[in-house]
């Protein structure tokens, strides 16, 4: 009896987690940094700092940063040793460091392992910043430092139940006929966390300043090598880092019985929720709500005759903004075709992400 309580009792939970699922709709947006404006174009990126044992790790980071910003496709990215050398000439004293292997494409490893670690905190680094204005075609500033950069082999332990006409290829724990095997096999385990500082060349100010960290965990007979793991680490604290200081896709989870809803207007001024409507209503009041994640993204709002979704019959173009929780557009059934069912549609670029029923009577 008890038995099946708990199974009862899985099953709700299951029905409810299933209901929940269905009253949400994922749209997918482009997310924008609060300080992000079009004509910021150019991003100088300097080689990384390392705050780590190994000096080189912040060049195998920034490497990993300058391709995740050039797939992001917001900025045009200038760095490595041409951009060093013309800020030595614009007056910047850049700081080296030691190098512990020889640098890429035949570059001298002490001219390509230049480290340029940012300030924990405090005024921007007005050297860099003047010297960028002098050279000119910069909009903004990278810098930044590598805090964890390491990967290690990592013993972990499995447990399989087997039954009492199992075969036991492996060692046993646990009583005859409830216990279980247990086998050992090693995983790979590599680390990768950066920090970062975005400045606006312009003025000197800093626009952002965050930091991230990933865990990548290989196993089985084709896992990565250790420099592999880092590798995909690495790439995974980039792009989180790139989100944060360039437009980037990003998936928003909605309530769709309020993201998209229908209205008439009461005797009072206020709205009444209904998906039904007179003609004498005049006008179907459509309410829309999104997340401050969907900001700067441009809709479209769109009323079709139910199943003829080409037919548009009224529409009107929209942007969302970060300000506000809600957004009411008046749809006169003055523009519809009559007593029927319609279909009011959010849609983004071209595609229906949302829709709603609603009915027209005498």
């Amino acid at each position: 009896m008890r038995h099946l309580a708990r199974i009862m009792g899985l099953g709700l939970l299951l029905a409810a987690g299933a209901a929940a699922g269905g009253c949400t709709r994922e749209i997918t947006v482009t997310q924008y940094p609060s300080f992000y404006s079009p004509d910021l174009r150019t991003i100088a990126v300097m080689p990384f700092g390392s705050l780590t044992p190994d000096p080189p790790a912040g060049v195998f980071f920034t490497d990993r940063m300058i391709d995740a910003l050039v797939a992001n496709g917001s900025y045009r990215v200038v760095s490595g040793p041409t951009l060093l050398g013309e800020l030595r000439q614009a007056g910047a004293a850049l700081p080296s460091a030691p190098a512990t292997r020889p640098g890429p494409s035949g570059q001298p490893a002490a001219e390509y392992y230049q480290v340029v670690p940012p300030p924990a905190a405090g005024p921007p680094p007005e050297q860099l910043l003047a010297a960028l204005r002098r050279r000119g075609g910069v909009d903004l500033l990278l810098l930044g430092r590598v805090t964890a950069l390491h990967a290690q082999p990592v013993l972990v332990r499995d447990t399989y139940p087997y039954g009492p006409y199992d075969p036991y290829p492996y060692p046993l724990e646990g009583p005859y006929g409830r216990g279980y095997y247990v086998s050992y096999t090693y995983q790979t385990q590599a680390t990768a966390a950066a920090a970062i500082e975005l400045y606006r060349v312009s003025d000197g100010r800093r626009l952002a300043s965050t930091q991230d960290t990933a865990t990548v965990v290989s196993v089985g007979p084709g896992q990565l090598t250790m420099e592999e793991s880092l590798g995909r680490a690495s790439q995974e604290v980039a792009r989180q880092l790139v989100r944060a200081i360039a437009p980037a896709p990003a998936t928003i989870k909605v309530r769709k019985d309020r993201a998209l809803e229908t209205s008439r207007r009461t005797a009072g001024g206020g709205l009444k929720e209904t998906s039904t409507f007179a003609r004498g209503d005049g006008a179907v009041m459509v309410t829309v709500r999104l997340p401050p994640e969907a900001d700067r993204n441009p809709f479209t709002l769109t009323v079709t005759p139910e199943g003829a979704s080409n037919t548009v019959l009224f529409d009107r173009e929209f942007t969302w903004s970060r300000s506000q929780t809600s957004q009411t557009i008046e749809v006169p059934i003055a523009a519809l075709s009559g007593q029927g069912n319609y279909r009011v549609h959010l849609r983004q670029g071209g595609l229906t992400v949302l829709s709603r029923k609603v009915s027209v009577k005498d």
